[in-house]
Protein backbone atom coordinates (compact mmCIF):
# COMPACT_ATOMS: atom_id res chain seq x y z
CA UNK A 1 0.00 0.00 0.00
CA UNK A 2 2.90 2.30 0.57
CA UNK A 3 2.83 2.91 -3.29
CA UNK A 4 -0.41 4.36 -3.71
CA UNK A 5 0.49 6.59 -1.22
CA UNK A 6 -1.49 5.01 1.74
CA UNK A 7 0.68 4.62 5.30
CA UNK A 8 -1.09 2.64 8.17
CA UNK A 9 1.85 2.52 10.18
CA UNK A 10 0.46 5.57 12.79
CA UNK A 11 -2.91 3.85 13.09
CA UNK A 12 -1.00 0.37 14.68
CA UNK A 13 0.29 2.01 17.43
CA UNK A 14 -2.66 3.16 19.57
CA UNK A 15 -4.22 -0.60 18.81
CA UNK A 16 -0.90 -2.24 19.85
CA UNK A 17 0.14 -0.13 22.95
CA UNK A 18 -2.40 -0.73 25.37
CA UNK A 19 -1.62 -4.43 25.03
CA UNK A 20 2.05 -4.35 25.22
CA UNK A 21 2.15 -2.31 28.17
CA UNK A 22 -0.54 -5.17 29.96
CA UNK A 23 2.07 -7.20 28.97
CA UNK A 24 4.71 -5.68 30.39
CA UNK A 25 2.63 -4.63 33.84
CA UNK A 26 1.64 -7.94 33.93
CA UNK A 27 5.26 -9.69 34.46
CA UNK A 28 6.51 -6.72 36.37
CA UNK A 29 3.51 -7.62 38.94
CA UNK A 30 4.20 -11.53 38.80
CA UNK A 31 7.43 -10.65 39.69
CA UNK A 32 6.53 -8.23 42.76
CA UNK A 33 4.51 -10.89 43.86
CA UNK A 34 6.66 -13.65 43.68
CA UNK A 35 9.13 -11.67 45.76
CA UNK A 36 6.69 -10.74 48.19
CA UNK A 37 5.65 -14.59 48.74
CA UNK A 38 9.86 -15.54 48.88
CA UNK A 39 10.13 -12.82 51.45
CA UNK A 40 7.40 -14.17 53.39
CA UNK A 41 8.52 -17.44 53.18
CA UNK A 42 12.24 -16.68 53.98
CA UNK A 43 10.43 -14.94 56.95
CA UNK A 44 8.55 -17.91 58.06
CA UNK A 45 12.03 -19.81 57.96
CA UNK A 46 14.13 -17.59 59.80
CA UNK A 47 15.79 -16.70 57.19
CA UNK A 48 17.13 -12.98 57.76
CA UNK A 49 19.95 -12.37 55.75
CA UNK A 50 21.69 -12.64 52.41
CA UNK A 51 22.92 -16.24 51.65
CA UNK A 52 26.70 -16.90 52.07
CA UNK A 53 29.06 -18.67 50.09
CA UNK A 54 27.74 -17.56 46.99
CA UNK A 55 30.99 -15.22 46.23
CA UNK A 56 34.32 -16.71 44.17
CA UNK A 57 37.04 -14.69 45.14
CA UNK A 58 39.74 -16.67 43.66
CA UNK A 59 39.61 -18.91 40.18
CA UNK A 60 42.33 -21.63 39.61
CA UNK A 61 45.76 -19.99 39.56
CA UNK A 62 44.32 -18.64 43.49
CA UNK A 63 45.44 -14.71 41.93
CA UNK A 64 41.75 -13.59 42.71
CA UNK A 65 41.50 -12.69 39.29
CA UNK A 66 39.39 -14.02 36.43
CA UNK A 67 40.28 -12.98 33.08
CA UNK A 68 41.44 -9.34 34.87
CA UNK A 69 43.51 -7.22 32.07
CA UNK A 70 44.76 -4.04 33.80
CA UNK A 71 41.38 -3.58 35.31
CA UNK A 72 39.20 -4.57 32.58
CA UNK A 73 36.77 -7.89 32.83
CA UNK A 74 37.03 -9.67 29.95
CA UNK A 75 34.23 -11.69 28.91
CA UNK A 76 33.72 -15.00 27.40
CA UNK A 77 30.33 -14.79 25.82
CA UNK A 78 28.57 -11.82 24.64
CA UNK A 79 26.05 -12.28 27.70
CA UNK A 80 27.26 -11.07 30.68
CA UNK A 81 27.25 -13.32 33.87
CA UNK A 82 24.83 -12.26 36.81
CA UNK A 83 26.63 -9.94 39.58
CA UNK A 84 27.64 -12.64 42.24
CA UNK A 85 26.40 -10.32 44.76
CA UNK A 86 23.12 -10.28 43.67
CA UNK A 87 22.73 -13.71 43.83
CA UNK A 88 23.18 -14.08 47.69
CA UNK A 89 19.50 -12.05 47.20
CA UNK A 90 17.08 -14.76 46.11
CA UNK A 91 14.09 -12.64 46.07
CA UNK A 92 15.79 -9.81 44.72
CA UNK A 93 17.59 -11.66 42.15
CA UNK A 94 14.10 -13.24 41.15
CA UNK A 95 12.26 -9.76 41.47
CA UNK A 96 14.75 -8.48 38.75
CA UNK A 97 14.97 -11.49 36.46
CA UNK A 98 10.76 -11.08 36.17
CA UNK A 99 11.33 -6.75 35.41
CA UNK A 100 13.83 -7.41 33.25
CA UNK A 101 12.10 -10.38 31.57
CA UNK A 102 9.10 -7.61 31.17
CA UNK A 103 11.16 -5.46 29.85
CA UNK A 104 12.18 -8.18 27.08
CA UNK A 105 8.89 -8.75 25.87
Amino acid sequence: MGRVGADFQPMLAPIFEPRLTEMIVGHWHDGLNGMIETLKACRDAGIAGPLFGTETNSNKDGTGRSGNLDGFEIQSSRTPAPPRKLLALPPLARFLNAYLGGLNE
